[in-house]
Formats: structure tokens, sequence, C-alpha cells
């Protein structure tokens, strides 16, 4: 079982990929910003980030970047 982080502006995704990860097993932890993806990050630590690529409050890929800077996180798989 993984920690999975699943970040998007649309509420219809993020009930998909949760659904769909959680029946396979996984803990899955959901933010609707790059701000909430950032704090979920640094608190779960998770062991892959999925991302949309354009959100409010900045991009999966900005996301990406600041995550590659926090020391325990810069080597999780991120998705945008």
């Amino acid at each position: 079982m993984a920690i999975i982080l699943a970040v998007d502006d649309d509420p219809n995704i993020i009930v998909m990929l949760k659904t769909y990860l959680e029946g396979e097993g996984h803990d899955v932890v959901t933010a609707m910003d790059a701000i909430g993806a950032l704090q979920y990050a640094q608190s779960r630590k998770p062991q892959l980030i999925i991302l949309d690529y354009e959100m409010p409050a900045g991009s999966g890929v900005a996301v990406v970047h600041r995550i590659r800077n926090i020391h325990p996180l810069e080597n999780v798989p991120s998705s945008s």
C-alpha cells in the first residue's frame, strides 16, 4: 500500500482518482490546489504524487519544482 497524493481542481477527477486508487488498496490524500498539494506533501510524505497541469494558485509543474526542493520529497515520483 502506498500513500498517494492526488491533486486536481475538478472534484469529479478527485473522486475518480480516489475511488480507483483506494480500490487498489492505496491510501489516497487529495488536494484541490497547489497550496494544499504542498501542505499535504510535507505532512503526509506520499510515495506518489498525481498533479493536475493547470490549477488555481499554481500549476502542477510549479508544484513539482517546489517539491523537488523539499528534502524528504525530492525523489517522489510526480506526474502532471
